[in-house]
């Protein structure tokens, strides 16, 4: 059987729960902004087009209905 060894990205430690994506996460959980309460709190901005797979299937049958 042949010896399979990962990437060199996947044996970083910048992959995985050590990534810097990880750690924004975590301050952002610690302390999140809030206009009122927390003016100085984290802004978390990451992969907000992940949101995109919630609407597909709506966009999908407008689509659909629109090409009929």
């Amino acid at each position: 059987m042949a010896i399979v060894e990962l990437s060199k990205v996947a044996n970083s430690d910048t992959h995985g729960e050590d990534s810097p994506y990880f750690a924004g996460w975590k301050a952002y959980d610690e302390d999140p902004f809030d206009e009122v309460h927390n003016p100085c709190g984290v802004i978390q901005m990451g992969l907000a087009e992940n949101q995109l797979i919630l609407v597909m299937p709506y966009l999908f049958q407008l689509l659909t209905i629109q090409g009929k």
